[in-house]
């Protein structure tokens, strides 16, 4: 069975649920260890923006957030959320770590392969996002005599 873009969508959808839930749980201990409220706050954060990002995709996100739309930056934002997540484990955040520990590693395995068809949210008006693609340049080409 081939991997389709859409599989990615629910794979999204259910982690970023996961890293969401994960961030909540550490956020009730605000009066306990802040520190580890601030970082379940930026999970929530993090991991809201890859679920919205199924559904719509602002337009000055890739401008200010790049990483959502490659392989190879979801893989490191799961690796992130494992850190992020990493503390007070209970079950629940062990099988959650888990999950986004191995699907991040899956991510950049997809990132290295050829075969793999990038999901639609990876692309801006279907035009596949490049390195140093002339719509999304910013820098003026005049030269300085």
């Amino acid at each position: 069975m081939p991997i389709t873009p859409a599989i990615f969508k629910y794979i999204n959808i259910f982690v970023g649920t996961l890293a969401v839930l994960g961030g909540v749980s550490q956020i009730r201990r605000i009066f306990v260890e802040f520190n580890v409220f601030i970082q379940g706050l930026f999970a929530i954060v993090l991991s809201t923006y890859v679920i919205y990002l199924e559904f719509k995709i602002p337009s000055q996100l890739y401008k200010y957030a790049s990483f959502y739309f490659s392989f190879l930056g979801r893989g490191m934002l799961h690796f992130l959320l494992v850190s992020l997540l990493g503390h007070n484990i209970t079950t629940f955040k062990f099988i959650t770590n888990f999950i986004l520990f191995f699907t991040g590693l899956g991510y950049i395995f997809c990132h290295f392969t050829s075969f793999i068809e990038e999901p639609d949210n990876f692309k801006i008006s279907n035009n596949v996002i490049m390195v140093g693609d002339d719509e999304f340049d910013d820098d003026d080409d005049d030269e300085v005599v």
